[in-house]
């Protein structure tokens, strides 16, 4: 990438894209004072943290790629399948999170996903929000750690979206 969209280089550690990284090495979740408070402050309306929207530089031009809401499995193997129901249920049915968030989405013109791991990170489970249909395993994908890395680098290409090849989808 040769165009940046930082405003200065000089004040930020980038990869070699040209994308900013992380800056610190605190595991401190510096927004959730905030979060807790807001959530409880006032019922005036709705309020829904966004875990990770996914840019890419597409045609020169930054835009957004995917958004992600972000679970971690509270086991230390493999879930059954009603336990990765239960996820889609709470943000589909409970929650009314799933609704909003794929309404961002729809915005953003960028599709929307649930992604819950095992806490060590060998692990992903992948559900397509915007088009569960889309994808096997009555809608999970399950990725290895360097499966989804591979998928994290292909976002923004059509196949992303559409499916992922591995050897437990195929």
């Amino acid at each position: 990438m040769s165009e940046s969209f930082w405003a200065s280089q000089d004040s930020k550690t980038v990869d070699e894209t040209g994308a900013k990284i992380k800056q610190t090495k605190s595991k401190e979740d510096r927004t959730a004072d905030y979060r807790e408070w807001r959530w409880n402050c006032t019922n005036s309306g709705y309020v829904t943290d966004v875990d990770h929207v996914e840019w890419r530089v597409v045609n020169g031009v930054l835009k957004p790629v995917a958004l992600f809401e972000l679970t971690r499995v509270d086991r230390d193997i493999v879930p059954h399948q009603n336990y990765l129901n239960s996820i889609i249920d709470r943000f589909i049915k409970r929650d009314g999170q799933g609704k909003m968030i794929k309404q961002l989405g729809e915005k953003l013109e960028a599709p929307v996903f649930i992604i819950a791991f095992l806490k060590d990170l060998s692990t992903f489970f992948v559900y397509n929000l915007s088009h569960p249909k889309k994808t096997k395993n009555n809608g999970w994908w399950i990725l290895p750690q360097n499966k989804y890395k591979d998928w994290l680098k292909s976002l923004g290409k059509k196949a992303a979206i559409s499916e992922v090849k591995t050897e437990n989808n195929s």
